[in-house]
């Protein structure tokens, strides 16, 4: 292990608090070795189920259940855990005999295509990739494996690997002492900027069907059929509203089966590949659908909402396959603790308290009090830290921080820096719950996340993880089907027109979900902040609204790719001013709505590649936009608009902070902007957000003061979530 790493391990007490380093190593994937404990519980999940695959023989189904691949009987009734471990397993995929099982297995350093013997227990490491692994098959008629490379949300393409190709390197060496053997992989599709999720290979192994969709301003995603050796393909489908996805090809080569979604509905639909009219063999409101043909050709084994079904592929007919997956869990130690001798900043307002104290039971704060710490009653075994006169506050929310499966292991690092929760505004639906869930249960190590679910959008910008609407009629449908499945929130997106935004709104108030939006290409601020949106995010999309120059995108007319390139061109040789009077009458709209803002301030940082890319107009407009968009945050705090600091993962909550102290905010509205602002905005403040009685104990003890300067935010000494120390300095 590298020295980098292991002082890490060193510092995050990230799965099991109070392990020793080797332990908490495993926890970051830099170990094989589980979590040590004198005795163990058992989690029993029933929800979570991801990527199927349906054996061989019929009887069973070899799925993703957080982070883990389980056997469930295809009736349904207990899974067995197949898979251990510290790193994140998904994309199960039998072998023709059934002998075998391949699956991914991602870690910190990276993914690795792992094949497994059934019988034996014994397992190959036959690729690995920096990258995500998303999908794998076994060729019917080669001794190979294909996958899908995930490099990001829009570059993903098809690999084969020999079977008996031999991956081989230096523990923790360079790429260049990797050395290969049995036949190396190969690329099968390719270009920069295009995206192919899932492929189903034909029976006789001499095609493949593709889901693809290529940048910019992608659209839906299409299906193609391409000959195996990548020299010839067909475009089956091409509509820039439908999305068509985890494509499966019939036994007998004739057909293809696949999800098809239109405005909020996921339909399995069965195309005859001789020709004739497609058919809808199921329908239902969005849920993460994904299927895996059964070998009886009658059924499919159907995830939906992250659990599983049997579809009737004649019928239609769903009957859900139960399932029970018993985590073995090591014994924790009790969350409880107490923190004495502490300059205590508890978010409400009331001055910082000297020699505060904090007591903490069952994961809550049971007591706050200043003056010396008086002797308790409480069991010798509860930890105590004496703060010796350090600053305490509630620990961080990153309220714009999209926790995708290729930052699966951020999770560690951002606990380590004080960040306890996120708000994740878009993401894959699936992926965002079940990281969600995992963290939760003690799985996997990270804040807590807060889900919006996916973009909603009008025309696809971003199509792993957007859904689309055009008709305000088919809101309400969608709104409902995202709120069953746990969403904290939603989120609407850059495309959606005003009066589908109108309508998303409107139902999301019916049943008590917030609303976001990256609003600002077709619809503008000031007809999102009418319809009763809850807050806007980024300060570069509201010069919409207040734009004068007369090459007006015609939306109903012209594509969305001509209308977004005007709009940028008129953005860049428009300034608006954010001190106008007319921005200043919009912001005070907002303040009397209670729209909040999240400004993301360091999410266009000048960079050198600006310069390099772009040169000195490109230089000089990065830095004015930064400028301006500094001087709405103020405007905007003036106004009295409750502000939210988010990052959009660039490049860290602390910068972030600090950008905000040099627009000009008082550092104590920062400090709240960062803890219970995003509480408030999500209905949670009497959750957490604050260092008060009953609240959940998220801490964060820093050396300094970051009411003075607010760079000593990130002198992390000691960081607290659930009243359990996951990081000590």
């Amino acid at each position: 292990m590298n020295k980098q790493l292991w002082n890490r391990a060193n510092r995050i007490h990230a799965t099991c608090p109070g392990a020793r380093p080797w332990v908490v190593a495993a926890a970051c994937g830099l170990l094989a070795a589980p979590c040590a404990a004198p005795s163990a519980a058992t989690l029993t999940v029933e929800r979570g189920a991801q990527d199927p695959a349906v054996s061989p023989d019929g009887t069973t189904v070899a799925v993703g259940i957080l982070g883990k691949i389980w056997l469930v009987p295809v009736s349904g009734g207990e899974a067995r855990q197949l898979t251990t471990g510290t790193g994140w397993h998904s994309h199960p995929a039998w072998s023709k005999d059934a002998r075998f099982l391949a699956y991914a297995y991602q870690r910190p350093t990276g993914t690795e295509l792992i094949e497994r013997s059934l019988a034996t227990g014994t397992e190959r490491t036959l690729f690995i990739t920096k990258h995500s692994i998303g999908q794998i098959a076994y060729h019917p008629t080669r001794p190979e494996l294909w996958f899908v490379e995930d490099r990001d949300q829009m570059t993903a393409h098809l690999w084969a690997v020999p079977r008996t190709h031999q991956y081989v390197e230096s523990y923790m060496g360079s790429d260049e002492q990797k050395k290969h053997a049995g036949g190396d992989p190969r690329q099968l599709t390719f270009g920069a900027g295009q995206a192919d999720w899932s492929f189903a290979i034909s029976p006789d192994g001499r095609r493949v069907a593709v889901e693809h969709v290529a940048a910019p301003f992608p659209g839906a995603r299409d299906l193609h059929v391409m000959n195996a050796d990548g020299k010839d393909a067909e475009r089956l489908t091409q509509s820039p509203l439908v999305d068509e996805f985890s494509v499966q090809w019939t036994s007998d080569g004739a057909s293809l089966i696949y999800v098809s979604r239109e405005e909020g509905v996921d339909q399995v639909t069965v195309r005859s590949l001789k020709g004739g009219a497609t058919r809808v063999v199921f329908a239902s409101p969005f849920d993460g659908k994904q299927l895996a043909l059964h070998p009886d050709g009658e059924t499919a084994v159907m995830v939906a909402g992250r659990q599983l079904f049997r579809l009737q592929l004649k019928s239609g007919s769903v009957t859900p396959i139960p399932l029970k997956a018993r985590f073995t869990m090591p014994d924790a130690p009790r969350p409880d603790l107490v923190i004495t001798n502490a300059r205590l900043f508890d978010g409400t307002g009331r001055s910082v308290a000297e020699q505060a104290n904090v007591e903490v039971k069952d994961g809550r704060v049971a007591r706050v009090w200043s003056g010396p710490a008086v002797q308790r009653s409480s069991p010798a075994n509860v930890p105590t830290i004496d703060a010796r006169g350090r600053f305490l506050m509630a620990g961080l929310m990153d309220n714009h921080y999209h926790y995708w499966h290729h930052w699966l292991f951020k999770g560690a690092d951002l606990v380590a820096t004080g960040v306890t929760s996120i708000r994740d505004p878009g993401a894959q639906i699936a992926d965002s719950l079940n990281l969600r869930d995992a963290i939760e249960h003690g799985l996997l190590a990270g804040p807590r996340i807060y889900s919006l679910g996916p973009l909603i959008d009008g025309y696809s910008m971003k199509p792993m993880v957007d859904v689309l609407l055009t008709k305000p009629e088919a809101a309400a449908t969608l709104v409902r089907a995202l709120h069953r499945q746990g969403v904290a929130g939603l989120k609407v997106y850059h495309f959606l027109a005003p009066d589908v935004l109108r309508a998303v709104v409107a139902e999301a108030k019916v049943v008590g979900l917030p609303v976001s939006g990256d609003i600002g290409f077709r619809t503008s601020w000031q007809e999102a902040i009418a319809a009763g949106i809850d807050g806007l995010n980024h300060g570069f999309n509201y010069p919409h609204g207040f734009l004068h120059d007369p090459w007006v995108p015609q939306w109903d007319k012209d594509p969305v790719e001509l209308n977004a390139a005007r709009y940028m061109q008129r953005v860049s040789h428009e300034r608006v001013d954010p001190r106008s009077a007319e921005v200043k009458a919009m912001l005070a709209e907002m303040a009397r709505r209670h729209v909040v803002l999240d400004p993301t301030l360091t999410a266009t940082l000048t960079k050198e590649s600006d310069v390099q890319q772009g040169g000195l107009d490109r230089l000089n407009g990065t830095v004015q936009s930064n400028a301006d968009r500094k001087a709405l945050t103020l405007e905007a705090y003036q106004a009295g608009i409750m502000l939210l600091a988010g990052t959009d993962n660039m490049p860290s909550l602390q910068d972030e902070m600090e950008a905000c102290e040099q627009a000009g905010l008082p550092n104590a509205a920062i400090l709240q902007m960062a803890t219970v602002n995003g509480a408030k905005w999500l209905h949670k403040e009497k959750e957490f957000g604050t260092v008060e009685a009953g609240k959940r104990a998220d801490l964060l003890l820093v050396d300094g003061d970051p009411l003075k300067q607010m760079k000593d935010i990130r002198n992390v000494a000691l960081v607290v979530k659930d009243g359990r120390i996951v990081f000590e300095q």
